[in-house]
This record gives structure tokens, C-alpha cells and sequence, in this order.
């Protein structure tokens, strides 16, 4: 690697850290040398090995590429692993719970960006069971996990893992700073799937039907509630008394979930695929081009804050319609 870019390289990673960790000796223990060596490579008179620069690359999620011009086009995205049997559906949601605990630490210096196509993957851990409506529809249904074909919603209980993780993870979001855009179409496609498992008798029982509808009213209302309060609902002490929060409505169709997540070490960018999965990357020009979109959104979009009551109250009403024509199609 070449002394300049090793320099900055190794810059960029430091970056990735609270100031008061030592650089060099975070270093050394990473990549089991002293610490003059740490300071060596640190100030590029010892260039670092392939293995060495991978083992800060894969540690600090920095793209090795990242440095040279041609990175601006190119862009290298995380993906998790391949989600294939049951052991990666519970390795994806190990990583959604580190990826909340990582920015739980940070949360003080972080501001979320949420410009959402079906409504924030977050707000599914909030409620048990839509929790547990979407691990079994997302298994089943979009995977084809063999586990999950011989029973239906009823007789599936959310495993251990999933109930830990719908409590970190509520636990995390609520403690983040967030912008949020939602559209008329937030509720969607969440609707068409309980209908779907429904016309399919996968929901046998109404009353879990009728139990998830009740969710999304519950939803509704406390999406109101964070918008006239300003900050995100504590599920943990049922009130909007969490990290500030501002809502947003857009009557464009975005096509797409897109995250930013704005931090002095750096951007970074979230966007979902495969229905409930996401890939994420550091890279700042692609952080850039996607926060200029979500602006852009919001620029032609509706502020619900605490003094836009009316527009607040039609949007949540509308949302409520929607549950209802669901309802009304079950019972």
C-alpha cells in the first residue's frame, strides 16, 4: 500500500473511534504488534501487509478502495451473509442488533435519516406481534426456510433471539436523534401480507388477524404522538419522551427505504433490498448523493410537527382507513 494512501487509510480508521481511545494501542492489540510498530505504520514509515490493512478494513468497515478516485463510482456495500437456512436467518438478526448496540454508543453525536418506503423496519420491533408476523411471512414466504412450511402464524412463537433482539433494538432506536419521511403508502404493504397470509389460511385465527390490525391503529397513534411531542416513543415508558424526532410526509413515491446516518467519523448509508434485508456502506460520496435525495424529498414534503395538527390528524386518519378496509375484509 502506498505510504500517502497508508497514512489516510489509517486515519480514516482512527476516526472511526471515540477520541479518548488510544490510537496506537488500539492498533497494536488489533493487529498483535507493538505499539512502535503501531506508530510506525500509523505515521507510514512501515507499510502495512494485504492481511494487515484487511484486518483494520473488515474492523473499522472501511472499503480498501475507498481513498482512489475510481471509489466515487464504484461502491462496495455490506450485505451480511446470504440468508439461505435457518442459522442465517438468525445470523440477520444478530446483525441488526449489533448494528443497533454500535449506534446506541454513538447516539449523542448521530442523527438518523429515514426516508421510508413501507414504514421503518424499527417500529416492527415494537410490537410483538407484528414482530412475529414478519419473522414467520419473511421465512416462509420471501426465504423459503423449509422449517417454516409445515404450520401456520398460529402456532409459530417468536424465538428467544427474536424477543431479545425486539428489545434492543426498541430500546436503541428510541435513543436516536431522527428525521423521518413516510408516504400514504407506508402501511401497503404490510396490509397486502396479512391479507395474503390470510386468503392463504396461514392466519387461521381472526382474533391474530384482527391482533395485528390493532397494532398498526396502536402505531398510528403513536406516530402522532412523537410528532406533536418532537421526540420518539420509550416503549418501555409508554410516551414520546425520547431522543428528538421530526416527521415528514410526502406525497412522492420513493421507491425505495433509504437510511443515512449522520456522525463527525463519517456517513453512513442503509437501503433495503430483498423486501426486508439491507446493505449498507461507508462510502462518503454515495452518503452524499443519497442525503441529497432524502433533502430533496423533504423539501417537498409536509412537516407534522406540534403546530401542523390538521395535516397530522388526515394523515394518521388515513392510515386508520386503511387498516379498517382490512379489518372490514376479515370480519
Amino acid at each position: 500500500m502506498d505510504r500517502s494512501y497508508q497514512v489516510l487509510f489509517l486515519e480514516h480508521a482512527r476516526s472511526r473511534l471515540p477520541q479518548r481511545i488510544q490510537w496506537a494501542e488500539e492498533l497494536a492489540e488489533l493487529l498483535n504488534i507493538g505499539i512502535d510498530s503501531a506508530y510506525r505504520r500509523i505515521r507510514g514509515e512501515t507499510a502495512l501487509t494485504f492481511n494487515e490493512a484487511v484486518v483494520v478494513s473488515r474492523k473499522y468497515d472501511i472499503s480498501l478502495d475507498y481513498l482512489f478516485k475510481e471509489g466515487n463510482e464504484r461502491v462496495e456495500f455490506d450485505a451480511g451473509r446470504p440468508i439461505r437456512t435457518l442459522a442465517d436467518y438468525a445470523e440477520y438478526t444478530k446483525r441488526v442488533v449489533d448494528r443497533m448496540l454500535d449506534l446506541e454508543k454513538q447516539r449523542e453525536d448521530l442523527h438518523m435519516y429515514y426516508a421510508a418506503m413501507d414504514f421503518p423496519l424499527f417500529y416492527i420491533y415494537q410490537m410483538p406481534e407484528m414482530a412475529r408476523m414478519k419473522t414467520y411471512y419473511w421465512a416462509r414466504t420471501i426465504i423459503g426456510i423449509p422449517e417454516f412450511q409445515g404450520f401456520s402464524l398460529d402456532d409459530f412463537q417468536l424465538p428467544p433471539e427474536r424477543e431479545a433482539a425486539r428489545q434492543v433494538v426498541s430500546q436503541a432506536y428510541a435513543g436516536i436523534p431522527g428525521t423521518e419521511i413516510w408516504t400514504p403508502m407506508c402501511y401497503y404493504g404490510t396490509l397486502k401480507q396479512i391479507q395474503f397470509l390470510w386468503d392463504t389460511g396461514l392466519i387461521k385465527s381472526r382474533d391474530t388477524a384482527l391482533g395485528l390490525l390493532t397494532e398498526l391503529d396502536a402505531l398510528a397513534d403513536r406516530l402522532w404522538a412523537q410528532a406533536e411531542a418532537g421526540r420518539k416513543w420509550v416503549p418501555a415508558k409508554n410516551a414520546a419522551v425520547g431522543a428528538p424526532f421530526r416527521l415528514f410526509l410526502s406525497e412522492l413515491s420513493l421507491g425505495n427505504n433509504g437510511v443515512v446516518l449522520e456522525h463527525p467519523s463519517g456517513p453512513r448509508t442503509f437501503l433495503s433490498y430483498n423486501t426486508f434485508n439491507f446493505i449498507e456502506t461507508s462510502q462518503p460520496a454515495f452518503a452524499e448523493t443519497t442525503m441529497a435525495w432524502i433533502q430533496q424529498v423533504c423539501s417537498r414534503s409536509t412537516e407534522m410537527s406540534s403546530v401542523a395538527k390538521a395535516e397530522r390528524d388526515r394523515y394518521i386518519a388515513k392510515l386508520k382507513r386503511q387498516v379498517e378496509s382490512i379489518r372490514q375484509y376479515i370480519v
